[in-house]
């Protein structure tokens, strides 16, 4: 299988986060991160392109009721090389675009009217509750003891 070397860091001061980190950073305390990813090719991409390839070819030469040709595994596998290439490259290309597009949509989720009434919600809530138990407390568990 082949590996990827994800890494990310806050864009405004540089400190290293999680790829999977979302909200403000530990040290600046601002929200926005930068993703780079780095793949590794796969031998078993490799397998896949050549078998469709070779795919490809075989009913393209049926078609034409061709024998397949002496020269085509050698172009077979110039093909395979160059497809393989092409995908990881675009790979490569696509999907810092992709993470950091994913990353603008938890902010915008994490900035939106509803986000923010629901934690609006749960801290007065969690403050009320807060006073209630406070109050509880000190007017009957303190008696209890004599205080």
């Amino acid at each position: 299988m082949g590996s990827s070397d994800v890494t990310a860091e806050c864009s405004n001061c540089g400190f290293p986060l999680s790829p999977t980190h979302s909200g403000s950073c530990p040290k600046c305390g601002k929200v926005g991160k930068r993703v780079a990813v780095s793949l590794v090719e796969d031998l078993r991409i490799n397998d896949m392109v050549t078998a469709a390839v070779n795919t490809s070819a075989g009913t393209a030469f049926a078609a034409r009721n061709i024998q397949t040709p002496e020269w085509w595994p050698e172009a077979a596998q110039e093909i395979t090389s160059n497809v393989t290439r092409q995908v990881m490259i675009s790979l490569e290309n696509k999907i810092p675009g992709i993470l950091e597009q994913r990353e603008k949509l938890v902010e915008a989720r994490e900035k939106s009217p509803s986000s923010l009434v629901k934690r609006g919600f749960w801290f007065i809530l969690v403050t009320i509750a807060s006073l209630i138990l406070g109050a509880i407390f000190s007017r009957y568990v303190l008696s209890w003891f004599g205080l």
